[in-house]
C-alpha cells in the first residue's frame, strides 16, 4: 500500500495540472488572445499523455474555438466533432453541452440558423442536467444570437436581456455587457431592416446609443477582456449614429475602434469597422479610399472565413457602385455575390454532410457497443443457467447416491437379520439406481447431441410390450397409468424407451393423478400420447419447454429437474424422423410421432 500512495499524490497532481493548463486555455479564448490554440493544443498533448478522455474531450472543444476564432472552420468543426465523440464515449455530459454549443456557433456563422438553433437546443438539455448554469447562459446567448441571424429580431432581443439577467445572476460582468450589447446590436439590425416604424426608429436609436455607452463606460472598468466588450458597443454606435445620419460621428467610431481591433486580432469587428467607415465616407462624399477599405474587409473576411460578413461587403460594394452609376462594378459585386452565396451554402452543406457521417459513425458505435453488452448479459445469464444447472444435477444424483449408499450400508452391518426384508431392499436399491442411471443418460444423450456424434439404431418394433415395461419401472407415486392401443414403429428401442420414460415422468411429476398412453398408426405414421388430466403448460412457454434446462413457468409443485427430458426427447424424436410437440385441448398431450416403417421413414417429410 505504501507504494500506492505517491502513484495516488503524483496522479491527483498530474490532473491538478491539467486542469491549470485547460483553465489558461479558456481564459485566452475568452479574451481573443493570439495563444489561445497554442495553449489548448498542449493541453490536449498533456490529457493524451494522462489518458483522461474527460480532459482530452475539453481540450479539443477549447482548441475548436480558438480555430474558430482565426477563422479556421473546418479545423474548429473537426475538433468539435471529434470531442462531442470523445466526451459522448466517456459520458461527460458537462463537457459536451460546451461542444454541441460550439458546434452551434460553427452552424450559426457559416449561415445556418436553423442548424444552430438544434444544436444549441440540445446543449441547454445537457447543461440544465449538468446543473452548468454558466455554461447554459452563455448557449441562451448563442441561441439568440441565431435567432437574430435568421431575422427574428424581437425574440432575439428578448433573450438577449434574459441572458443578460442570468449572466448579472452569476455575477459575470463581461457577459453581462456583451449581452447588453448583442440585444442593441440586434434592435440596430432590425431598424436596418426596414423593421421598426420610422415614428419610432429615432427615439429606440437614442436609447440604443445610452446603452451602447453605458456598456463602454463599464467595461472601461474590466481586465483586458473588457476591451471586446467596449469595442463591440463601438460598432453597434457606429451603426447607430448612420442611422441617425451622423456620418460623421459614425465614421469617428470606426476609425477610433480600427486600430483596437487590430490589436485584438477579432477578424469579425475589423471588417464590420471597414463597413461602417465605407458607408459613412461615401455618405460625406469622401469616395476615394471606399472602395479600398472594402477591398480590405473583404480579403479579411475571405481569410477569416466569414462568410456572411462577405456577403454583406459585396452588397454593399453593389449598393455603392449603383448610386455611383457603375454599372460595370455593380454587376461585377453582384456576381461575385452570388458566387459566394453559392460557396457558403456549398460549405454549409458539406460541413452538415460531414456532421451527419460523425452521427452515423457514433449510432454503429452505440450499436456495436449495444450488441456487445447484450452479448455480456447473454453469458452472464448462460454462466447463471449453467450454476443452476450444476445446483439441480447435484441434487438429482444426490438423492439416489444417498438412498443407495444409505441402504447398502443398512444392509452390510445388520446381512444377519434381514432375512426375507433384504430382497425389499435390494429393489429400492435397484430402482434408485436406475433412475441415477436415466439422470446420465439423458445427459451424456444431449453431449453426444451437441456433438453430433450420436447415432440412432432403428428396427422395426412392437410398441405396445415396451410402453408396459416402461410404465412397469415407473414409481408412480399415488397416480394411475393405462396404456391404449398397439402399434409397431420403426425405431430405436432403447431411444424410444428413453423418449416414452421422459414423456411419462414429466406427466408423473407435473400434470394430473390420470396418466394414459394411447397408441395409434397409420400407413405411414405411428402416434404415441401421453395423456394427463393436468393444468398443462402455459401458452407463451409451449415451445421453450423443448428447449435444454428450461421447465414451465405453471410448475408450482416446487419439483427440482435437470431440464433435459423434454429436450432430449424432441431431439431423439427428431433423429429418428419423428417429432415430439404438446397440445391441449380437454387433457394435456405430448404427442410422439415415429415413422411407421423403413419404407416411411425414407419418405421426405
Amino acid at each position: 500500500m505504501a507504494s500506492e500512495e505517491p502513484d495516488s499524490a503524483a496522479a491527483a497532481d498530474a490532473a491538478l495540472a491539467l486542469d491549470a493548463l485547460l483553465d489558461d486555455a479558456q481564459r485566452e479564448m475568452e479574451r481573443g488572445l493570439s495563444d489561445a490554440e497554442t495553449k489548448a493544443t498542449a493541453a490536449l498533448k498533456a490529457a493524451r499523455t494522462q489518458e483522461s478522455a474527460s480532459h482530452e474531450g475539453q481540450a479539443l472543444h477549447l482548441r475548436g474555438w480558438a480555430r474558430f476564432g482565426t477563422g479556421d472552420m473546418l479545423g474548429a468543426l473537426d475538433d468539435q466533432l471529434t470531442a462531442v465523440e470523445v466526451l459522448t464515449s466517456c459520458g461527460d455530459e458537462w463537457g459536451l453541452g460546451r461542444a454541441m454549443h460550439a458546434l452551434g456557433s460553427i452552424y450559426d456563422t457559416i449561415g445556418e440558423p436553423a442548424v444552430a438553433l438544434e444544436h444549441y437546443e440540445h446543449a441547454i438539455q445537457l447543461q440544465i442536467r449538468t446543473g452548468d448554469t454558466w455554461g447554459e447562459a452563455r448557449t441562451r446567448n448563442g441561441f439568440a444570437i441565431a435567432m437574430a441571424q435568421g431575422e427574428q429580431y424581437e425574440e432575439a432581443a428578448q433573450a438577449f436581456a434574459e441572458v443578460a439577467d442570468r449572466f448579472a445572476e452569476a455575477g459575470d460582468d463581461w457577459w453581462v455587457l456583451m449581452a447588453r450589447v448583442n440585444r442593441a446590436i440586434t434592435l440596430l439590425e432590425q431598424m436596418q431592416a426596414g423593421e421598426v416604424p420610422p415614428d419610432e426608429a429615432e427615439s429606440l436609436a437614442r436609447e440604443l446609443l445610452d446603452e451602447c455607452d453605458d456598456v463602454i463606460s463599464r467595461a472601461a472598468s474590466l481586465d483586458q477582456s473588457g476591451l471586446s466588450a467596449e469595442l463591440y458597443a463601438r460598432h453597434c454606435r457606429a451603426g447607430l449614429l448612420y442611422e441617425l445620419g451622423d456620418y460623421a460621428g459614425s465614421l469617428g467610431e470606426a476609425n477610433l475602434a480600427l486600430p483596437k481591433s487590430t490589436r485584438a486580432g477579432d477578424a469579425t469587428l475589423i471588417v464590420d469597422m471597414e463597413m461602417h467607415a465605407a458607408r459613412a465616407e461615401e455618405a460625406l462624399g469622401l469616395p476615394e479610399a471606399v472602395l479600398e477599405r472594402l477591398d480590405r474587409a473583404e480579403e479579411l473576411a475571405r481569410t477569416a472565413g466569414r462568410d456572411r460578413h462577405l456577403t454583406r461587403c459585396l452588397q454593399l460594394r453593389a449598393d455603392i457602385c449603383e448610386e455611383r452609376g457603375d454599372l460595370v462594378g455593380a454587376l461585377a459585386a453582384h456576381r461575385q455575390f452570388h458566387e459566394q452565396k453559392t460557396r457558403a451554402r456549398q460549405q454549409a452543406e458539406d460541413m452538415r454532410a460531414k456532421v451527419i457521417r460523425s452521427l452515423l459513425d457514433t449510432q454503429r458505435a452505440e450499436h456495436d457497443l449495444a450488441l456487445a453488452k447484450t452479448e455480456v448479459e447473454n453469458l452472464e445469464a448462460m454462466g447463471r443457467e449453467r450454476r443452476r444447472m450444476v445446483s439441480v444435477i447435484a441434487h438429482e444424483l444426490r438423492n439416489p447416491i444417498t438412498t443407495v449408499l444409505g441402504l447398502s450400508s443398512e444392509m452390510v452391518e445388520n446381512w444377519d437379520e434381514l432375512g426375507t426384508d433384504g430382497q425389499g431392499l435390494i429393489g429400492i436399491i435397484r430402482d434408485e439406481a436406475e433412475d441415477l442411471a436415466e439422470i446420465v443418460e439423458d445427459l451424456l444423450a444431449v453431449e453426444s447431441l451437441d456433438q453430433g456424434s450420436l447415432h440412432v439404431q432403428p428396427a422395426e418394433c412392437e410398441l405396445g410390450p415396451m410402453v408396459a415395461a416402461v410404465l412397469s419401472r415407473i414409481d408412480m407415486n399415488t397416480k394411475k397409468a393405462t396404456s391404449v392401443g398397439a402399434a409397431c414403429a420403426y425405431v430405436d428401442p432403447v431411444r424410444f424407451r428413453q423418449i416414452l420414460r421422459n414423456l411419462v415422468t414429466n406427466a408423473v411429476r407435473y400434470g394430473g393423478d390420470r396418466i394414459s398412453v394411447v397408441l395409434t398408426e397409420d400407413e405411414s405414421v405411428v402416434s404415441v400420447e401421453v395423456r394427463d388430466n393436468g393444468p398443462g403448460v402455459a401458452e407463451g412457454d409451449r415451445e421453450s419447454i423443448f428447449e435444454p434446462y428450461r421447465r414451465s413457468g405453471n410448475d408450482g409443485h416446487g419439483t427440482k429437474s435437470v431440464g433435459l427430458g423434454l429436450a432430449v426427447t424432441r431431439q431423439l424424436a427428431r433423429l429418428m424422423g419423428g417429432d415430439v410437440v404438446y397440445d391441449s385441448a380437454d387433457e394435456t398431450v405430448f404427442r410422439l410421432t415415429l415413422p411407421a416403417s423403413q419404407s416411411a421413414a425414407a419418405m421426405p417429410s
